[in-house]
């Protein structure tokens, strides 16, 4: 967004402004803590180890899975990553800071469904020395792991509940799973203000930046970012199902254009807003060659970023005439590959919300359903839409949906057939991955699962 004032960037550690709430996220791991010892590391078999206690989610995680708003993290105690993905066998670099340099204990979990715990604890270490300054406090071997979303956390020692966290992710290019789902790291930290500055006015006091470092910690949410607002919900149903998926993010989808080979369906999940150049003509390549893509949220592909060599800093100058800008001034909209486009938003997140009605009944999209044209399914379509450029379908564009948000504005979600053999799915709604569990606001739905597993099923 354009600023009167000199945007400057977000890389610096500073306290954000205005009021700070503060969540604990994790359950009690009090019992796995004291059983370690000091300076000990907690590690534990991905394939064997039983699930970390069942309060990570009945205690403390679904206080954030009901949130409407973005609590502001705290600033006294931090965690961070050095890399937003690291592939299996190279280390996770944790880094920490602590406002009274009390020592920390640092953990990393695996989140998935694991019997409706929410994650398991893999490795950990008790009573590391931290610093007021961000710095390297862990340095953590993935060699075994299985590819997935993860996070660091870190405690003040003797705390019961960590306080701190970071999603990251781990991908295995040896993997032969059909289905990649991508998180959009690169989202996340556009939104991100730790440092003082996002790429956006709404918390940047000083004007939006136009470049933001990945290795700082998260503003929100105790530092998870967007993940509860939808691609911990669609982790989670999609280990539940039992889907043969491997994870990337926004960085791996950028440096690899071989990500999709051998397999079947990319995935995205809740709002993949900002991508590079790189990342969309990876994409369409895919199309071309006969791999197909499901995103189940709206306002896709929208804002264009780079990366630097190192991944550490990414740019996106959203000012009149500036090097990136929206795909859509660049001459390459995004329903070119979406079938429709961001149109608009309303908030409140989770309160304001239209439903979805059917169009195509017949398609195989709703085959198993119960579906008919004209059927609905309830407060499924915000707090972002998507809209067919001039309510016309292009060749190759089915309409599944076709729903009034109010008087002036439509949803549409599409089905797009792309000449290379590849069929996009876009869902246009940012709430699709809310309804696949349900929680807080939302319900789960019987017709969004029966579904997800329609696309799963025909394009993975």
């Amino acid at each position: 967004m354009p600023s009167s004032q000199t945007p400057r960037p977000a890389g610096e550690i500073r306290r954000p402004p205005g009021r700070v709430g503060r969540r604990t996220l994790l359950g009690a791991l009090a019992g796995a803590a004291a059983a370690a010892g000091a300076a000990s590391w907690w590690r534990g078999d991905i394939a064997d180890r039983r699930p970390t206690d069942g309060s990570w989610r009945s205690s403390h995680l679904d206080r954030f899975l009901d949130a409407t708003e973005s609590p502001v993290a705290a600033t006294n105690l931090a965690v961070a990553v050095r890399n937003p993905s690291v592939e299996v066998g190279r280390p996770v670099i944790v880094l920490a800071s602590s406002a009274d340099h009390r020592a920390v204990d640092v953990a990393v979990f695996r989140l998935g469904w694991y019997d409706g715990v929410g994650a398991r604890l893999i490795e950990g270490r008790s009573a590391v020395a931290v610093r007021r300054e961000l710095g390297v406090v862990a340095e953590v071997l993935t060699d075994g792991w299985r590819s997935g979303l993860y996070v660091a956390a870190t405690r003040t020692s003797g705390s019961v509940g960590f306080e701190r966290l970071c999603p990251f992710v781990v991908t295995d290019s040896a993997s032969r799973s059909p289905v990649v789902l991508q998180i959009p790291v690169a989202t996340y930290q556009a939104y991100n203000a730790w440092g003082g500055a996002s790429l956006y006015e709404f918390n940047s006091p000083h004007g939006p930046a136009t470049n933001v470092r990945l290795d700082r910690p998260f503003d929100v949410f105790d530092g998870t970012g967007f993940l509860y607002y939808g691609d911990l919900h669609l982790v989670w149903w999609l280990e539940r199902e039992g889907v043969d998926v491997t994870y990337a993010s926004s960085v791996d989808t950028h440096r690899n254009p071989g990500l999709m080979d051998g397999r079947r369906l990319f995935l995205a999940g809740f709002h993949d807003e900002y991508w590079s150049t790189s990342m969309r003509d990876h994409l369409e390549d895919w199309l071309g060659g006969g791999v197909n893509a499901v995103f189940l949220s709206a306002n896709n592909i929208y804002w264009q970023v780079e990366f630097s060599d190192d991944d550490s800093t990414m740019w996106c100058d959203k000012a009149d005439g500036g090097p990136q800008g929206r795909f859509r001034d660049s001459g390459r909209p995004e329903a070119l590959l979406l079938g429709s486009q961001y149109e608009s938003y309303r908030f409140p997140y989770g309160t304001v919300a239209a439903d979805w009605v059917v169009v195509n009944g017949d398609h195989w999209l709703y085959h198993g359903t119960g579906l008919r044209g004209g059927d609905r399914i309830d407060r499924l379509v915000g707090y972002e839409w998507d809209r067919l450029p001039d309510d016309r379908p292009a060749p190759g564009v089915t309409v599944v949906a076709d729903s009034p948000v109010d008087t002036d504005h439509r949803h549409h979600a599409c089905i797009v057939e792309h000449s290379g053999g590849g069929i996009v799915f876009n869902a246009g709604t940012n709430y699709w991955p809310r309804l696949l569990l349900g929680g807080g606001h939302w319900a789960a739905d019987r017709h969004v699962q029966s579904i997800t597993r329609n696309l799963i099923n025909r394009l993975g």
